[in-house]
């Protein structure tokens, strides 16, 4: 019995390694869980994204967090509190748009991120706005989208114009340089030349709330809608992506999808959990 007993316990201490290496071998992501008393923040996070030099910024309720793996920091956007989204160039300029305000940090002498609001550029008339929740660049352009108005700056700060769609967008998106406006009246347009024009089909998204468009093979586009599946886009208008999943796709309530660099698609929802999908 003894010996069977130290057998057991000998091939116990074998099995272990090789059961942890295989474990190891799967690539099972780290995961830490940072709750909003540690970095003192709201519970909602709208946007993180990460600067050339690694720090992580995050666009919070009570501000925009920076996290550098060790420790948090939060600046707040002048008068505003909520800090809805947070976009880094290129230039490693951090531009931010959040609640009745937007503008991009800056350091100060002793690299202290300072708010220097763009809203100031604006004529009288159209500095009285709720919230903005996107930014873009393209070209020399910056691009501010608000539920009412698009405000379009140059690179140097400077305001250029304003536009005004007949009906309050609903979402705002980019690809390949292109940028698409979701409005429940008309469907789907793209900013062309300081006007929003028609997307050709684009009325077909009347009455749909668009999550995420993301780019697909020829020049296709992949559009997710909230509560009404995903759709690919043809020479002929928008089918279905995946018609046998098309119930779960409803009922998931997709809040925003990606594209990976491994070419799969993630998937946030809101009832089903996150995905990941290949083509």
């Amino acid at each position: 019995m003894k010996k069977s007993k130290l057998l057991i316990f000998i091939l116990f201490i074998c099995i272990i390694p090789s059961v942890y290496s295989q474990i190891n071998s799967l690539g099972i992501p780290f995961s830490k869980y940072y709750p909003s008393q540690e970095y003192a923040g709201g519970i909602q996070n709208w946007k993180i994204t990460q600067s050339n030099t690694g720090l992580i910024y995050v666009a919070n309720n009570f501000g925009l967090l920076e996290f550098d793996g060790t420790q948090w920091e939060r600046y707040n956007l002048a008068t505003a509190t909520k800090c809805r989204y947070v976009y880094i160039n290129g230039a490693g300029t951090i531009y931010v748009a959040g609640q009745g305000n937007f503008g991009y940090f800056t350091p100060d002498s002793k690299g202290i991120l300072e708010f220097v609001s763009l809203k100031e550029q604006l004529p009288d008339s159209l500095q009285n706005f709720d919230e903005t929740w996107r930014i873009f660049e393209r070209n020399d352009e910056l691009i501010f989208c608000t539920f009412e108005d698009i405000f379009i700056f140059n690179n140097r700060g400077e305001f250029k114009q304003s536009i005004n769609p007949d009906f309050d967008p609903e979402s705002f998106h980019m690809v390949n340089h292109d940028i698409y406006v979701n409005q429940l009246e008309k469907g789907l347009s793209t900013l062309q030349d300081g006007e929003l024009k028609a997307f050709k089909n684009g009325d077909f998204f009347k009455g749909k709330t668009i999550s995420a468009i993301l780019p697909f093979y020829n020049d296709q586009l992949l559009v997710c809608t909230l509560n009404n599946g995903i759709f690919i886009s043809t020479s002929k208008g928008f089918r279905r992506w995946s018609p046998k999943n098309t119930a779960f796709f409803e009922k998931a309530l997709i809040n925003h999808a990606i594209r990976l660099n491994n070419g799969q698609i993630a998937i946030g929802t809101q009832n089903q959990g996150f995905l990941i999908l290949n083509n």
